[in-house]
């Protein structure tokens, strides 16, 4: 995830993340991804990528994807990543941008967070090191929103009302 993440400031194409249910390993779509960022590089600046929404659409969405997979520390570290690279790039994209990456990454990470915590309350499972997990990723998710909120306030004012929806 790292990997990737730090590939950005080169340049991600959008068909490098695109195989997701293709039965390739994590490990091979990354090194995948990776390979084709370099020939990407070649053909696109860094100001290219930035301005790109589509490339960011499609890095971000990759991220909210892994966050739910199976294994927490993974689902944490992309939660990290993702919120990190909206942090250190969110102040090039417009309200319109803001809206297609809320509504197709960040929303799905918080509707599949509280299927899988009803899911453990549900079959009583409420007290397992899974469910704890889910509590904290969650806390840490609730966290990155804020966070997002009071850096692009002006960008994001308008979305607060589907903020709360998503996160009460």
């Amino acid at each position: 995830i790292q990997l990737c993440a730090a590939y950005i400031v080169h340049g991600i194409p959008e068909s490098g993340l695109a195989a997701a249910n293709s039965g390739e390993s994590l490990t091979e779509q990354l090194q995948r991804t990776l390979d084709a960022s370099a020939t990407f590089h070649t053909r696109a600046s860094k100001q290219a990528v930035e301005e790109d929404p589509k490339v960011w659409f499609t890095v971000f969405a990759a991220l909210s994807s892994i966050t739910n997979g199976a294994i927490f520390e993974t689902r944490m570290l992309a939660i990290d990543t993702l919120f990190g690279l909206l942090s250190a790039h969110g102040f090039q994209f417009e309200h319109k941008v803001w809206c297609g990456i809320i509504g197709r990454s960040l929303f799905p990470v918080f509707d599949k967070l509280f299927a899988d915590i009803m899911e453990c309350h549900n079959n009583a499972d409420s007290t397992s090191e899974l469910y704890s997990g889910l509590l904290r990723l969650l806390d840490r998710t609730l966290k990155g929103c804020l966070t997002l909120l009071s850096e692009f306030f002006e960008q994001l004012s308008p979305l607060m009302g589907d903020f709360a929806n998503v996160m009460l």
